[in-house]
């Protein structure tokens, strides 16, 4: 019997040529794995975090398969995709297809979906897989000790509440030396400086069944209270004790934050 290793089955994780040379053009002649947590500022779409980051953390472990970034599906072979590509064009069709859904509809094409809540209910191929948190993430900074002067809102612009946008809301930070700051994409690791976290979205229920809690969980990760809203994934995870953000306003009562537990989350009233 030879004494020679097997070797290991290779898995595809498939992003179309389009992004890669928008995005990652290093990666498109010869893929070579890349430290996340050295450029968390470039991990931002759909496709970044759950296909090319989960390549990159994999190429970085021992696993019991061969983990490759292609353009293109592999005839037969097990292969990877964001719901984004999971398409004829990029040979879904051709292969077992694994498609990460994402915040989208049930895919077309699959014979097996990764979802990244557990509200849908899973099956024996439709799975649940929680979210990575931030890569490089950057927790508060434990010298600001109980002061609120910072809420920062780390997401999608697209999704940004439209009350902080108010003056009323803006006036009534001030009034209590509170400043709010925006987290658009690219700013999403650096928590050092931020002493709450508003994680509400303004989008439709069928939207918020399908997000991760990665805002209440890197939250968590950096040691700073979050403001919830009555999102499904945050409800999902959480004591049922902890109350939430329903009704949002423009005249928050920020005294409850402060004299709340750092580890409870808080509703304006």
């Amino acid at each position: 019997m030879s004494s020679r290793a097997c070797p290991r089955e290779k898995i595809y994780f498939v992003v179309n040529e389009k992004h890669l040379f928008k995005k990652w053009p290093e990666l498109v002649s010869e893929p070579r794995p890349f430290a996340p947590d050295e450029c968390p500022e470039r991990i931002i779409s759909g496709r970044d975090c759950w296909i090319i980051l989960t390549w990159a953390r994999l190429c970085a472990v021992d696993c019991p398969f061969d983990p490759v970034l292609s353009c293109r599906s592999v005839d037969n072979a097990v292969c990877v995709f964001h719901w984004d590509d999971a398409t004829p064009a990029q040979g879904v069709h051709r292969c077992f297809a694994v498609v990460a859904q994402a915040d989208r509809p049930r895919p077309a094409l699959s014979d097996m979906t990764v979802m990244q809540n557990g509200l849908m209910g899973e099956t024996g191929l439709r799975r649940t897989m929680p979210h990575w948190p931030q890569p490089g993430l950057i927790p508060r900074d434990p010298a600001r000790g109980d002061r609120l002067e910072t809420i920062a809102y780390f997401g999608s612009d697209q999704y940004e509440p439209q009350f902080v946008k108010t003056g009323a809301f803006q006036d009534a930070l001030r009034q209590r030396g509170v400043r709010f700051v925006n987290r658009f994409q690219g700013e999403w690791h650096d928590y050092q400086h931020v002493d709450a976290v508003l994680a509400i979205r303004d989008c439709p229920p069928v939207v918020l069944a399908t997000k991760p809690a990665s805002k209440l969980i890197n939250a968590w990760k950096a040691g700073v209270p979050a403001l919830l809203g009555p999102e499904p994934a945050y409800r999902n995870c959480v004591p049922p004790r902890w109350i939430f953000w329903k009704q949002p306003r423009p005249r928050p009562c920020w005294t409850l934050l402060i004299a709340c537990n750092r580890n409870l989350v808080y509703t304006g009233g």
